[in-house]
């Protein structure tokens, strides 16, 4: 979670933060009377849409390898109910 986690968070907001930006800029445009362009028609939008998809997929990934790691722990523990042959 710590690694993959991260680096998903940071794709994440860096992705959002793009999006935020996008329609900031749309919504001034429009407020100033610009002829200005649609959202979907800029690069921009399709690479804050890549990293927000797979900023979710890396925290997700990180999320279920801590699930494993977590339930892999619980495995070493044996109990003994009787010994044979000692």
């Amino acid at each position: 979670m710590h690694f993959f986690g991260a680096l998903g968070t940071i794709s994440f907001l860096g992705g959002f933060t793009l999006t935020l930006y996008l329609i900031f800029q749309k919504i001034i445009g429009l407020y100033k009377g610009l002829k200005v362009r649609e959202i979907v028609d800029q690069p921009l939008f399709f690479l804050a849409l890549v990293a927000l998809i797979v900023g979710v997929q890396l925290f997700l990934t990180g999320f279920m390898a801590e699930m494993v790691v977590s339930q892999n722990a619980n495995k070493q523990e044996y109990t003994v109910d009787e010994k044979v042959n000692a």
